[in-house]
């Protein structure tokens, strides 16, 4: 896998590509990628839209997902 991280600005975010998010990732590229995320404070993800399961996967390497119950929306 080829992981490229590419600043966007020189004070925030970071763009990732070289990720196929639809397969598991190596533990060494999202260690790459949460140590830009705790630096740049913002990654940009490009990729395809995800199936519900590839979408969960990812959002596991970040932590562990939680259901938001909107309720009253106006």
């Amino acid at each position: 896998m080829d992981v490229q991280i590419v600043p966007l600005s020189g004070a925030l975010g970071s763009e990732v590509t070289g990720v196929d998010w639809t397969r598991p990732v190596d533990d060494a590229a999202i260690a790459a990628i949460r140590d830009v995320l705790l630096r740049t404070h913002l990654v940009y993800l490009r990729t395809r839209p995800l199936e519900p399961q590839a979408f969960v996967r990812l959002a596991r390497y970040f932590g562990e997902p939680q259901l938001q119950l909107l309720r009253n929306m106006r």
